[in-house]
C-alpha cells in the first residue's frame, strides 16, 4: 500500500509514543523524508519511506546528517544522483512502522 508523502521541509513532526516534536523535515523527494532530531545533545536522524510506510536509518557510511545540505547529499544517494557515486537505501535492520501522530507547521508559515 502506497501512502502521500505531505511533509514539508521545515515541518515538526511527533511519530507515535513520542511526547515532542522532536523532528525537523530537512529534505523531502517523491516518497521519501529525511528528518533530524538532537536528543540530550546528540544528534540523529531517520528516513521516511511513504511508499513502504516505515522509516529508518540509511545503510551507507560517510553520509551526514548535520546540517540541511548534508540531508540534501544523502537525499541524492538514495536516487543514485550522489556527486561522488554513494549510493543508499533504507536499513531493514532499523526499520520501524511509520506512525505520525502528529504534524506542526508548513514551508507557507513565517
Amino acid at each position: 500500500m502506497s501512502s502521500i508523502n505531505f511533509l514539508e521541509v521545515g515541518q515538526k513532526v511527533k511519530f507515535d509514543h513520542e511526547k515532542r516534536f522532536n523532528w525537523t523535515v530537512q529534505a523531502v523527494r517523491e516518497q521519501f523524508a529525511i528528518l533530524t532530531a538532537t536528543f540530550i545533545g546528540k544528534g540523529y536522524y531517520t528516513i521516511v519511506d511513504f511508499d513502504r510506510e516505515i522509516r529508518s536509518s540509511g545503510t551507507s557510511w560517510g553520509l551526514g546528517h548535520k546540517t540541511k545540505e548534508d540531508c540534501e547529499m544523502s537525499m541524492l544517494a538514495l536516487f543514485g544522483e550522489h556527486p561522488e557515486g554513494i549510493d543508499q537505501e533504507l536499513s531493514n535492520r532499523n526499520k520501524k512502522t511509520l506512525v505520525i501522530s502528529e504534524v506542526r507547521g508548513n514551508k507557507d508559515a513565517n
